[in-house]
């Protein structure tokens, strides 16, 4: 980050703690497989359920990062998402799947310029906890709607299970990047754990995974740069996403959102990427032809 008279400033690089790392590797390991085997073997019917309880246990999470305190109030506000969730699945087809995806990469270019906005100390959503309780559904319901169209489209779960893989594979590679050649801070007021290093080493990563796919599907040299693009996009999506969870616990003056999963925090710690990735590989797709 370049210091007020133009210098540059080398941050130094953070230290694993290898019982931290323990405990994500211990989590990740088997929520990883048991997520797979669900996208795999799970049939059309609960898969949605599946996705549903996350969006609902992310949604509990995000009632107090929204200033929610009481129970009660809480669970009306996991109710309402149920209810508006559960009725976008009822109703959803192609065309209404794709105005989400559209309306969300709306959503996320809005709030990637409160990320922007409040890094630049002109904008924190400390002061708007209505703001932050709308943002919850805006970002947790367009994930659930475009999960299941990937789900019950055209190679429903190899593309659901690669979508998973990207956005697993580019934040494995910015942690370890950043872990390790981190210097250059990404976004210090609204995630100082994150750097520049560790974002490139996760957009190069999506690059990769993404020919490695396009590859594997056997399309054309012009369908292949398409969707190494897309996929390089989708990477660059999931890192506002996790920008953008980052700026609502800082708000809400937490570290995690929750602490169900040892290692990694909350529910919405794991799943914050995807919230951005999903809509917008849905969106991708379909621009893309990428599904022909």
């Amino acid at each position: 980050m370049p210091a007020a008279n133009g210098a540059s400033v080398d941050w130094p690089t953070l230290r694993v703690n290898p019982m931290s790392l323990s405990a994500r590797i211990a989590t990740a390991v088997p929520l990883a497989a048991i997520c797979a085997a669900a996208v795999w073997y799970l049939p059309p019917p609960a898969f949605p359920v599946i996705v549903g309880v996350i969006v609902l246990l992310g949604a509990w999470e995000w009632s107090a990062l929204a200033g929610i305190s009481t129970s009660p109030s809480r669970c009306a506000y996991v109710a309402v998402l149920l209810v508006a969730g559960g009725a976008l699945i009822v109703m959803t087809d192609a065309v209404l799947a794709l105005r989400t995806a559209i309306g969300a990469v709306m959503f996320w270019a809005g709030a990637l310029l409160l990320i922007i906005a409040t890094e630049r100390g002109g904008f924190s959503l400390q002061n708007w906890p209505r703001l932050r309780a709308l943002c919850g559904a805006l970002v947790l319901l367009p994930m659930w709607l475009c999960l299941y169209a990937l789900y019950v489209g055209p190679q429903g779960s190899v593309q659901v299970l690669f979508l998973l893989v990207l956005v697993w594979g580019a934040d494995i590679a910015a942690y370890a990047a950043g872990r390790a050649w981190g210097r250059r801070r990404l976004c210090p007021a609204v995630s100082p754990g994150k750097s520049w290093e560790g974002a490139w080493a996760g957009l190069l990563a999506g690059g990769v995974l993404g020919a490695l796919f396009a590859l594997s599907q056997n399309l054309p040299a012009s369908g292949m740069l398409r969707f190494t693009l897309l996929a390089v996009l989708t990477v660059t999506a999931s890192i506002a996403g996790d920008l953008f969870e980052s700026m609502v616990k800082r708000s809400a003056n937490v570290k995690d959102s929750g602490t169900l999963l040892p290692g990694h925090g909350g529910i919405l710690d794991r799943i914050d990427s995807l919230t951005a990735a999903a809509p917008f590989y849905l969106f991708g797709l379909h621009y893309a032809g990428s599904q022909s």
